[in-house]
């Protein structure tokens, strides 16, 4: 099945109960088209990216609110990202902490 899955130009990806199934998008440039969609409506957008994997790294770079939840492969002193939000909760507690974090950060009240 890999082998298929490889000869289409995909990925798998496995991680606990989640099987991903990846293509060779790039996250920024898929990232920063739909944030161009969304200023032609409302001028004032605040990019939040959450990451949990190298892969997100350049994702992250590119946001105005970068979060990375834990994952015991990171080595913290290797990632420089200005403002990095981190949880210390793997996935899916993490999630919900980064994005409870980055809307304190962005003063976010609703």
């Amino acid at each position: 099945m890999n082998k298929s899955i490889a000869k289409n130009g995909l990925s798998l990806q496995e991680g606990g109960r989640v099987i991903n199934l990846c293509d060779k998008v790039n996250k920024v440039k898929s990232m920063k088209r739909v944030v161009k969609i969304f200023k032609k409506i409302e001028k004032n957008i605040k990019v939040i990216a959450v990451g949990d994997n190298y892969n997100d790294l350049e994702m992250l770079k590119n946001s105005d609110v970068p979060c990375l939840v834990f994952n015991d492969r990171f080595k913290l002193d290797e990632i420089f990202i200005d403002n990095l939000i981190i949880s210390n909760q793997p996935s899916p507690l993490g999630w919900a902490d980064v994005i409870k974090k980055a809307l304190v950060k962005l003063d976010y009240n609703s």
